[in-house]
Order: structure tokens, then C-alpha cells, then sequence
């Protein structure tokens, strides 16, 4: 055989299937069949398309926010559990500086409090937290700006309605505007342009409605970037507007149907052959019951028949078709059907506890997010304005880089509180957690829980009092054997 001869395809060999069309390989998504060409989908930019929906988003959402009680108990759900009661905890670690960081710990909580810490005066920063993450999940971003004034640091909270998102233009300096918002070539935020008074503040007087521009180191501008390219926020009911609407529609329909099936609505009939005597005479009209009082038997003239309107709904289906719909709200939120809806029936243990598990899961990253966008940021420019301004000094040789901030977010206590510490003991014991880990689960700090435990024995032997924990500690093992048993 020659040498070219090996190429040639054998007689044997099944023949080459050319690609066609058909056999194309790709992405099924990508494929215009005939059930996808209704599929509506674009390339354009982020702010292109918040452009025109972003003001009919917010709007939106505020109304869900008012009087849909799912959406008002999820932003109550955020506000608590990502904040909390007592909001967030600076713990300031100076090396070797332990009664200094205690010292800046302490001015800080006092500039904290209700009064001192912005502008308006009606807000702790405890209470502005919560507000600050509710109006991020409802309107998708918040402006707060920091102000210095008659040698205070104060803060100032701005609605999104302020950042004209109707303003984009290229300006001399080069730097260009997007809904509001300047960039540099880099697009880095340089300013915010925001009007004085809220455009939306109608029926009030106020002077002449002007823009100002605010430089971007005054301005903390938070918001959950979705895009890379993404200048404003969007709000975080958006994915399930619909749905809620849909749903409330759905049981809107099915209260009055069922009211007007309990009010036993009905129409009246005749036969058409019946003579009732009141033929040709208009002006004489047969008086028949409108309004049905409990109770009460009415007598229809004669000829008349009454028909009842019996829809028989809403029917047993009207849960189950509820439900499913409160599942794709819940898993478009990014919470849990049964924390969301507060439906505990036919749920276990095991699934009520991962749903839980999995809900703080979500907590814990918007904890973690909300303290790099708010809490370290305001730490750090009134920190700075301290040390500007003198109220504040550091010792000798410790530089501004050298201060460790940690803000602790709020903990939970346990699901099954006996199995939880039981486990959390055997994994300090075997090395695997340390006491501070189990504290911070619980929002707590292990300083505070020591000298508490030190202050509380000094006591008990100042008051000759004995606490005998053999009883518990026994009770515990007897629990546990059973279980053993059980298992």
C-alpha cells in the first residue's frame, strides 16, 4: 500500500456526517425554536435599562412595601435580622493599647446614641442601620452623606428620589454623568448630583428646585451591584413584583367570591308566558327584595322566581395554588417559604431547622456586606475627624493602619439549644472551635461574658452563695442516654 493510500477512508468506514444546521453544536438557550421566539432578551448595558425602569421599580416596590403584608414583614424580617435590636458592635483592637481601645470604644457608643450622630437628630446609628438596610431592599440604594459641622461629625440620610437619574451628560472636565452620578475616565464616582428638596414633595412650599453637586468622599452611596457597570440600585423586590401583584389579585377575586357566595347573591326570573297583570303598565313596577337581612324570609310577587349564585369558591385548590406562588416569592427574596408565609404546619424539625439554618446563611452575608458599605466607613471618617479635630488621641508611635475595627453583627440563639452546646463543647474541647467562636455566633463578645462570669463569682462570694450544677449536669446525661436509647 502507498504511502497516501493510508488516508484514503475505508470502504467499511461509515460515511462522514457534515454539519448542518440542524446538527449545529451551541447553547439550547440560545436557539431560536418555535417556543422561544417570544423569549424577549438584550445586550444593553446596566444603566441602560435602569434608565427608563429604575423610577416605576421604586414606585412599585413602595406600594408592595405599603400593602402587600408579605413584602412588609420581609423588609421587618431584614431590619431584624441583619441589624438587630442593638444594632452592630465595635470592638477596637490598638496594639497593647487595651485601655485606649476601650477608651475610643466608649466615645463612640456616646456619639452613637439617639441625637448625637446626625443631622435631624432623630436617629441613633443603631436605628439608622435599620432604616438604612430597609430602604436599601425597597428602593435599592440610600445616600448618606457626611457632614461636619460646628465641629461635630454628623450624618445626613437622602432618598434616591434626590439623585436625578434623569441626568446624563458629558462635562468639560471629561468626567461623565450617569443618572446622577459623575465619573471619572477610571469609572470611579468623583460627585452625586442631588436636588435640595425631594422631587416627589408635592403639596408643600419650597423654593425653586435646585441641583447641587456633592464630591463623592462626602456621599456613601450603598447599594447591591448585580453588574460591574451598574450606577444605580435596584430594588431587591424587583425579581417577584409580579408575582405579588398576580397573587394579590388572585385573592382579591377570591374574597369576593366568597363574600358574595356567604351573601346568597342571586338573580330573579320570570317565565316569559306569565301574565302578572302589569302588562303595559310601566309606570307600576313590582317590588322586589334587593338586600337579604339574616333572619328574614321576603315575599316575591308572584310569577317570580328567585336563582342563587353559588360559585362554590374559593375551592380546595385555593391553598395549594397559594402556596406555590408564596414559594417562588420566598425563592426569589432568598428566604425560606416557611419563615416568609409563618407556616409551620407539616413541617418537621429536620426541614424547619436547614430552612432556618439556611435563612441566616443569608443574614450573615447582608451583615457582613452592610458593615463594609456603613459601619466601617462612618468608623473611619469620624475616627479621622476625631484625630483632625483633637477630640481624639492616639498614643505615641500607633498609626491610623495599625487600628484593627471589628464590628460584631448580631448572633441567634440555638435551634435545639442542648444538642447545640453539647456539640459546641466537644468541638472546644477537641480544638476544633474556640470559646470566642461560640460567643460570636451569638452576637456576643467573650470579654464581656468573662469579666460578667468574674463580676458574678465575686458576688456569689461576697453573699456566701453556693451554685450546685451536679443536679443539671445529671439531668443532661439521663437526656442524653435516652436519646441513645432511642436512636
Amino acid at each position: 500500500m502507498g504511502f497516501l493510500n493510508i488516508f484514503k477512508r475505508s470502504e467499511s468506514a461509515p460515511p462522514r456526517i457534515e454539519p448542518t444546521s440542524k446538527y449545529k453544536r451551541g447553547y439550547s438557550g440560545a436557539k431560536m425554536t418555535s417556543g422561544m421566539t417570544h423569549w424577549i432578551w438584550n445586550v444593553e448595558s446596566a444603566d441602560s435599562i435602569l434608565k427608563s425602569d429604575l423610577r416605576i421599580l421604586r414606585g412599585r416596590s413602595r406600594d408592595l412595601a405599603m400593602n402587600d403584608p408579605y413584602i412588609t414583614y420581609y423588609l421587618t424580617m431584614i431590619s431584624n435580622n441583619v441589624v438587630g435590636p442593638q444594632g452592630f458592635k465595635l470592638q477596637l483592637q490598638i496594639p497593647d493599647q487595651k485601655i485606649i481601645s476601650e477608651a475610643i470604644e466608649k466615645t463612640f457608643r456616646i456619639w452613637s446614641r439617639k441625637g448625637n450622630c446626625t443631622v435631624c437628630g432623630a436617629y441613633s446609628f443603631a436605628s439608622l442601620c435599620r432604616l438604612a438596610i430597609e430602604t436599601i431592599a425597597r428602593d435599592g440604594e440610600i445616600l448618606i452623606r457626611k457632614i461636619y459641622k460646628d465641629q461635630q461629625f454628623l450624618l445626613q440620610l437622602i432618598e434616591a428620589d434626590h439623585l436625578d437619574e434623569t441626568y446624563s451628560t458629558v462635562l468639560s472636565n471629561g468626567n461623565t454623568v450617569r443618572m446622577g452620578v459623575e465619573y471619572n475616565a477610571y469609572s470611579k464616582p468623583m460627585a452625586y448630583h442631588i436636588f435640595t428638596a425631594h422631587p416627589g414633595d408635592t403639596g408643600f412650599v419650597h423654593k425653586r428646585q435646585q441641583r447641587i453637586r456633592i464630591p463623592a468622599k462626602e456621599m456613601l452611596h450603598i447599594y447591591k451591584r448585580t453588574r460591574p457597570s451598574q450606577s444605580r440600585g435596584v430594588p431587591w423586590i424587583a425579581p417577584v413584583m409580579t408575582r405579588v401583584k398576580n397573587m394579590n389579585g388572585f385573592d382579591e377575586s377570591a374574597m369576593i367570591n366568597a363574600r358574595f357566595t356567604a351573601a346568597k347573591q342571586g338573580f330573579y326570573t320570570k317565565p316569559h308566558d306569565h301574565d302578572d297583570g302589569y302588562e303595559g303598565k310601566e309606570d307600576i313596577v313590582p317590588e322586589t327584595p334587593s338586600e337579604f337581612t339574616a333572619g328574614t324570609i321576603d315575599e316575591l310577587p308572584a310569577g317570580w322566581d328567585f336563582k342563587a349564585y353559588d360559585s362554590k369558591y374559593p375551592d380546595a385548590q385555593y391553598g395549594p395554588f397559594k402556596k406555590a406562588f408564596l414559594q417562588s416569592i420566598a425563592s426569589g427574596l432568598g428566604v425560606s417559604y416557611n419563615n416568609l408565609a409563618k407556616d409551620l404546619e407539616n413541617v418537621n424539625f429536620s426541614s424547619i431547622r436547614q430552612g432556618t439554618l439556611d435563612d441566616r446563611d443569608v443574614w450573615r452575608t447582608l451583615q457582613f456586606w452592610l458593615i463594609e458599605e456603613l459601619s466601617i466607613p462612618v468608623f473611619t471618617a469620624w475616627l479621622n475627624y476625631g484625630l483632625l479635630s483633637e477630640s481624639i488621641e492616639l498614643p505615641s508611635g500607633i498609626t491610623f493602619d495599625q487600628i484593627a475595627m471589628i464590628f460584631k453583627p448580631r448572633g441567634w440563639s440555638w435551634i435545639d439549644p442542648l444538642k447545640d452546646i453539647k456539640a459546641n463543647k466537644e468541638s472546644v474541647a477537641a480544638g476544633f472551635k474556640s470559646a470566642s467562636d461560640v460567643v460570636d455566633d451569638q452576637g456576643g463578645d467573650i470579654e464581656d461574658v468573662y469579666f460578667r462570669l468574674r463580676k458574678e463569682q465575686d458576688l456569689r462570694a461576697e453573699n456566701n452563695i453556693t451554685v450546685d450544677l451536679a443536679p443539671v449536669l445529671e439531668i443532661q446525661e439521663e437526656e442524653d442516654n435516652n436519646g441513645k436509647k432511642e436512636d
